[in-house]
């Protein structure tokens, strides 16, 4: 119990919790669109407008039917954006040569930024290659 109150106190804690929030709002706010895109794209449906899929999903099912599947996602979005929000901080706060009190410099922002973002594409290139295998298996089996 003595944990969170010693975590939430450091910044290693805020940035981590403000990471996973920050991921949660991007996969709820997101996933409806995401939804969207993949019947958009099914072969089977004809030619129509975002706006009218929603509309006829929502009449046909109701809204939660945008949001069916959204658990593994939100997990492991949540989890990588608290990681990444930790791998920023620690190389902006690594790459920068001023004091502690001092915001980090723009140089420190820039290369933390680049090397966030390298860090992220190698670990999450190959789970997109997976799951991209995956989806177009799933396609060409209801297909066969």
């Amino acid at each position: 119990m003595e944990f969170w109150p010693e975590f939430m106190a450091s910044s290693w804690g805020r940035e981590f919790v403000a990471g996973g929030l920050g991921g949660m709002a991007g996969v709820v706010s997101g996933y409806p669109l995401d939804t969207l895109r993949i019947l958009i794209q099914q072969p089977h449906h004809h030619p129509v407008s975002a706006f009218h899929l929603l509309r006829r999903i929502v009449a046909s099912e109701g809204p939660f039917v945008l949001y069916r599947g959204m658990a593994a996602p939100l997990a492991s979005v949540t989890f990588q954006n608290a990681v990444v929000f930790q791998v920023y901080a620690l190389l902006s706060r690594a790459l920068d040569s001023g004091t502690r009190n001092n915001p980090p410099s723009y140089k420190s922002v820039a290369l933390a930024g680049v090397g966030t973002c390298a860090l992220q594409s190698m670990m999450l290139s190959p789970i997109e290659l997976v799951k991209i295998h995956l989806q177009l298996q799933m396609k060409d089996h209801r297909h066969h």
